[in-house]
Order: C-alpha cells, then structure tokens, then sequence
C-alpha cells in the first residue's frame, strides 16, 4: 500500500477525533453557561405515577416512580420538571417560593412550608 493512501486515512482519523473532541468540549462549555436561575414561583400541578408491587407474604402495595411538577413562575410562565425517587420533599400545591432550575432540571424548591430537592446520599 502506498505511504500516502496510510497517511491520508491517519489524517482523516486524527480530524474526525479532533473534531469530535472539540465538539464535545464546546457543548459541556455551553451547559455550563447557562447557569442556575432562580425566579419566585408557585406549585401547582403535581402528577405521580405509580406502580404496584407485591412483598413475598403477598401484601400488594404501590411505590411512586416519577413525579412530574408543575411551576407558575411570577411573569406566569409554566415551567414543568420530571423528578423521580431521588428527589424528596412535601409540599402542598399553590405553595409560593423560590424556584431554583438548571436548563430542564429542577435544582431546588424553597418555600416557607418545605424543601423539595435531589438527595445526594441514600
């Protein structure tokens, strides 16, 4: 095989990572810009799904899986955030407080009532 003809192909690959490299290094760049808000705003929508389990003594029982909120933030604007088993917190509905969000991912809740937020252990 002609020297070149490897060359050429060594070249294409190492442009091709390059590339894709940079690529990368330029989104996560881009994600990390656009850093957390806060704005005030209300909960007032929640929406579970659950599912049924049975224990080995046959007792059913149900477990929530996914939760998806619902915010009105103060200029009226619906801001909704799927969370799951990670996340923890009560708070009724139409509590007022400051949202904390990341993009499509709900940081924090803070009201005078509860906290929703992610646990990081356990």
């Amino acid at each position: 095989m002609q020297h070149w003809i490897s060359y050429l192909i060594f070249g294409i690959a190492a442009a091709t990572i390059g590339l894709a490299l940079l690529a990368g290094w330029w989104l996560a760049k881009r994600k990390r810009k656009n850093g957390p808000v806060w704005v005030k705003a209300a909960l007032i929508k929640t929406q579970k799904e659950r599912e049924q389990f049975q224990t080995p003594d046959g007792a059913a029982h149900t477990r929530t899986i996914r939760m998806t909120l619902t915010f009105q933030t103060i200029h009226n604007e619906l801001l909704t955030f799927e969370v799951d088993e990670r996340y923890q917190g009560k708070i009724k509905e139409k509590q007022w407080g400051d949202l904390r969000y990341q993009n499509d991912r709900l940081v924090k809740f803070v009201c005078p009532h509860g906290t929703i937020q992610r646990r990081f252990f356990g």
